[in-house]
């Protein structure tokens, strides 16, 4: 999805979001952090995973660290899951890992009610050199959610 498909989208589905265009490409989770000047825990990296043959995107909040793949396989129904690899985040979304767009990239979702402390949360747009910031609520709406993660 286009930053401008991506603009119109929310636009049409009546998000309260900003894109915010910068110089620096940002693709960790610490660089987002370092220059927007915010709490580790209101950063919204997407993690791509993989149960059996199936795909889900984890949005998570930042001041998680590692995520628990037992805990997510289990909150999902199954004994394990893996993260996926890069060339399989790039076949599934049409993105490399670190630039995958919060919103529009079709997958069932786990998302974190830690998001949830926030007005607004921040994460990737689809390109490295702009960041989505959204309401949780809206990226909740905009989402297929197929589980959360409790605080």
């Amino acid at each position: 999805m286009s930053l401008e498909n991506l603009k119109s989208f929310l636009q049409k589905n009546n998000a309260n979001f900003e894109l915010i265009s910068h110089k620096q490409p940002i693709y960790s989770l610490q660089e987002g952090v370092n220059y927007f000047g915010i709490d580790l825990a209101q950063a919204a990296p997407i993690i791509i995973i993989k149960i059996e043959k199936f795909f889900f995107a984890v949005i998570v909040s930042g001041e998680r660290g590692r995520i628990n793949l037992k805990f997510i396989a289990n909150l999902l129904g199954y004994k394990k899951c893996r993260l996926a690899n890069k060339d399989e985040v790039k076949k599934i979304t049409g993105f490399y890992p670190g630039s995958i767009p919060l919103i529009g990239h079709s997958l069932p979702c786990i998302l974190d009610q830690r998001l949830f402390r926030y007005s607004f949360v921040y994460g990737g747009s689809g390109d490295p050199s702009c960041t989505l910031k959204i309401n949780p609520k809206d990226l909740e709406r905009m989402n297929k959610i197929v589980a959360k993660m409790g605080e």
